[in-house]
C-alpha cells in the first residue's frame, strides 16, 4: 500500500465537495457543479489504484490469493464509506419528525441508515462502492491496453445517454441504473488508467493558478450555457479532470490547508445534503443552509476524526493499532 499522501489531490477533493455543497444550496441558479462528483469518481480509481493495486489487487496473485485481496479491499471500503454516511443520516431526523404518522417506520429508519434512498447526493457513494467492486473483480485483472479499451467503449456509451439527456447531472437513480453505471466506471476506470500511466509522475506540468482555479472556473462558465452543457460535461471527464489530477500532484504538497480540505472534503459531502433536507423541510433560507450544511460536514467530521483517534490509542497491554491511509 502507497501511504504517502498527496496533499494536492486532497485540496482538490475539498474544491469539489464545497462544489457540490453550493449547487445544492442554491439549485435554481442551475449550476453543473454535479461534476465534482465525476471528478471524485476519476480521483478515486487513481487513487485506489496506487495504494491497492500493489498490494490487495496484486494481478499476480494466485487464484485464491486474489480472491481473498478482493474481499480485503472490499471490507476496506465499507469501513471506510459506510460509517460517515451511517453518521450523516442522522441529520435528516429533523425531516423524518415532520413525516405523517402514517409513513412506514421502516422506510423512516431506512432512510437515516441509507440517505441514498432520500434521493440525495450521496447516492454516488453507493456508485463508488459499486465501482470498488468492479475494481477488484474485473478492472484490476485487465491489462492497460485493455483497460484503455474498455473505458473507450464505456465512454461511447455515456456519450449516447448525454446525447439522449442532455446532461449528465441528470443520470442518477431515476434515469436507470445503467446511466449511472456507465457514469461511474468512465471516470473511476480512467482513473485507475492515469495511475498505471503515469505513477505520481505526469508527462506535463499544470501550475497551480489552473489547478486550483479551473474546476470553479470552468463549472461556473458551463452553467451559463444550458443548451450545450452536454458536450461541456463530456469535456469536463475526457479533459479537465485528468489534468486536474496532474495538477495536483505538482502542486499543494506540504500544505496544511490542502490537507485539511481533504479530510473535510468526504464528511462534508455525505452530510451536507441531509443537513439540508431538514433545514429546507422547516423553511430556512439560503444563509442557514450554507451554514448548516458546511457545519454538518465539519461536525460529521469532528466525529468520526475522534473514533478514528480512539481506534488508534494504545490499549492496555497491547499495541496502537496499524493506520489504514484514508482513501
Amino acid at each position: 500500500m502507497n501511504r504517502v499522501r498527496l496533499d494536492g489531490l486532497d485540496g482538490l477533493r475539498g474544491i469539489a465537495a464545497l462544489c457540490v455543497l453550493l449547487t445544492h444550496v442554491f439549485p435554481r441558479v442551475g449550476s453543473c457543479a454535479y461534476l465534482g462528483v465525476d471528478f471524485f469518481f476519476m480521483l478515486s480509481g487513481y487513487v485506489m489504484a496506487r495504494s491497492y493495486e500493489a498490494g490487495h489487487l496484486a494481478p499476480h496473485k494466485d487464484h485464491g490469493a486474489r480472491r481473498a485481496g478482493s474481499r480485503a479491499f472490499i471490507v476496506v471500503r465499507l469501513r471506510r464509506l459506510c460509517p460517515t454516511v451511517f453518521l450523516c443520516g442522522f441529520f435528516g431526523l429533523p425531516w423524518v419528525m415532520l413525516q405523517p404518522a402514517s409513513v412506514n417506520p421502516v422506510y423512516v429508519a431506512a432512510c437515516l441508515a441509507f440517505p441514498f434512498l432520500l434521493s440525495l447526493p450521496v447516492w454516488s457513494i453507493g456508485a463508488e462502492l459499486f465501482a470498488n467492486f468492479t475494481h477488484a473483480t474485473v478492472l484490476a485483472r485487465l491489462a492497460t491496453p485493455r483497460l484503455m479499451l474498455l473505458v473507450a467503449l464505456l465512454f461511447a456509451g455515456l456519450a449516447l445517454f448525454v446525447v439522449r439527456d442532455g446532461s449528465i447531472g441528470v443520470m442518477n437513480g431515476q434515469t436507470g441504473w445503467t446511466a449511472v453505471a456507465l457514469r461511474t466506471l468512465v471516470s473511476y476506470g480512467a482513473g485507475i488508467v492515469l495511475y498505471r500511466s503515469w505513477r505520481d509522475r505526469p508527462p506535463f506540468r499544470i501550475g497551480a493558478a489552473f489547478t486550483w482555479g479551473a474546476m470553479p472556473v470552468f463549472i461556473a462558465l458551463a452553467s451559463l450555457l444550458p443548451a450545450g452543457r452536454g458536450v461541456s460535461d463530456l469535456v469536463f471527464v475526457l479533459v479537465l479532470c485528468p489534468l486536474l489530477i496532474a495538477g495536483g500532484l505538482d502542486n499543494g504538497q506540504g500544505s496544511r490547508l490542502a490537507r485539511s480540505a481533504g479530510a473535510l472534503s468526504f464528511p462534508l459531502y455525505a452530510a451536507h445534503a441531509p443537513a439540508l433536507v431538514s433545514l429546507q423541510a422547516f423553511g430556512f433560507g439560503w444563509q442557514w443552509q450554507l451554514v448548516g450544511g458546511f457545519g454538518a460536514g465539519v461536525l460529521a467530521w469532528a466525529i468520526s476524526d475522534r473514533a478514528r483517534r480512539l481506534h488508534r490509542s494504545p490499549r492496555p497491554g497491547g499495541h496502537m493499532r496499524t493506520r489504514q491511509v484514508q482513501a
